[in-house]
Formats: C-alpha cells, structure tokens, sequence
C-alpha cells in the first residue's frame, strides 16, 4: 500500500507530505482544491509521461516521492531484481520522480537510477488507479496469464518456475562463459605449438645472433677494409 506521498514543486503545491494509514483514506475538498494534483503526483511518480506544465510556476524542478509497502508479489520482486534492488519482506521502497524545466526527468527505484518505464512497471503491480475512462487491467492482455494462473491457484507454482528458469539461464551464461574460454585456450595452444614448431625448424644456437650481427658489421664494412 501507499504509505506516504511527498510532493514538491507540483502545480500549485509547494510542499507537501501526505501520510496514509491501512484501510480507507478519503480525499475531500471543493472543485479546484487540488485532489487532482495528487492523483497526477502519484501517476508521475509512477512512470507517466512528463509535461512541463507540471512544474509549479517559478520553479525549475519538481519532486515526487512515493513510500509503498512492498507486496508479495513475485513479478514485482522479479523487477526489483532486475533492477540490483533487493528488499527484504515487510521493508518499504521508496520511488521517486524529478522533472526539471528544460524538459528532462529522473527515476528513482529504492535511491537507484532507473528508466520512467521501469516506474510504470512496477506501477501496475503496486496501484489501481480506477477514473471515469482509463483501461482497467482485465483489458490489458499483458495482465491475462497471471489472472488465469491465479484462477488456477498456481502462482506460487509460476514463481518457482521463475527462479528455477532465472537459474538456469544463469548457469547456461556461465557454460557459454566456460565454453569460449575453452575455445580461446585451444586457439591460444595451437598458436603456441606453430611458434615452437617454426622456432624448432630455424635450427637457432647459442649466440648466433651475436654472430650473425658481427658478420653483418664485417659485410657493411667490406670495402673499407679491402680498399
């Protein structure tokens, strides 16, 4: 769940911290108050497209943070680790969304640099934001299997499935890792084996190069020394 929303530079709000406690919190105001702002504070941190027109009048950038209880939902794990982030069950995650005046933003994942992308991932695992119009997820096809897996009672069945895949992609890098450095060592050896081979049929000895540079220095000087 939602714990706390902090918000900074939004629209009209300069600063504000709104705390949320389990059960039913109800927003309340008359039209104009600014009920919606939070709705797109939360949306933002959440991974929707940025605008501009977002950024409170005199500001040059915009701050959202989000304070969720993390619920025990694999896929929402699963992007987590993606992402190098691990928490521990029963800790709290922490998204957070920058928008600056020229038009650039930042994402944030547990103080983590991360994609808008990754936020509206992680979004569909940890809100449902029901409006007048929005797509509910029972319209959206990426949502289907789990839908029918829970139906069938086999979540817990498709996680594990998940990691014993996870691992055995895993273990397949490292027989490919092993594999070319396998191959590399057999290309190395078989260079060194031509070397020793071309050293071997050059019949070198001790000191024949001293040799062959005296001689050379002789040949150079020849008609001076005959002359």
């Amino acid at each position: 769940m939602l714990r706390e929303l902090t918000i900074r530079n939004v629209a009209v709000i300069d600063a504000l911290t709104v705390p949320f406690v389990p059960g039913l919190n109800l927003l309340t105001g008359e039209t104009g108050a600014g009920k919606s702002i939070l709705i797109d504070a939360i949306q933002l941190v959440l991974g929707a497209r940025s605008s501009e027109d977002l950024l409170r009048s005199g500001a040059d950038e915009a701050m959202v943070d989000a304070a969720f209880d993390l619920p025990d939902d694999p896929d929402a794990r699963a992007l987590l680790e993606a992402e190098g982030i691990s928490v521990e069950p029963g800790e709290g995650l922490i998204l957070r969304r920058h928008l600056f005046r020229d038009g650039r933003s930042k994402a944030y994942v547990g103080g983590r640099l991360t994609t808008a992308a990754t936020l509206r991932a992680l979004g569909e695992r940890l809100v449902d934001i029901h409006g007048q119009h929005p797509g509910q997820p029972l319209l959206d096809p990426r949502r289907h299997r789990e839908f029918v897996d829970a139906y069938a009672a086999i979540l817990d069945d498709v996680a594990d499935f998940r990691d014993r895949y996870g691992r055995w992609q895993e273990l397949r890098r490292e027989r490919d890792t092993i594999a070319a450095a396998e191959a590399d060592r057999a290309r190395r050896t078989e260079l060194l084996e031509i070397q020793r081979r071309e050293i071997e049929g050059a019949h070198l000895e001790p000191g024949e190069e001293a040799a062959l540079s005296a001689e050379r220095g002789i040949l150079a000087n020849h008609e001076r020394l005959f002359s």
